[in-house]
């Protein structure tokens, strides 16, 4: 393994969000998509994307979109 590559773990919650949205085949995702998989209210969906991009896992690409 190339040691310049940072590995990223996720929490239960954000793994089986990520898996989930590949299973769907959704490459773009919303905060709607995220409460629908999730079954989380609206700022704790907020929080949870907001931890996936700050860990790199995931980009704003605008809006609600990432």
């Amino acid at each position: 393994m190339n040691a310049n590559k940072k590995l990223k773990t996720l929490g239960p919650q954000a793994a089986y969000l990520v898996g989930m949205l590949h299973e769907k085949g959704k490459p773009v995702f919303s905060n709607a998509d995220v409460r629908d998989i999730t079954g989380l209210n609206s700022k704790s969906d907020r929080n949870l994307v907001a931890a996936l991009v700050n860990r790199g896992v995931a980009t704003r690409l605008g809006g609600y979109e990432y």
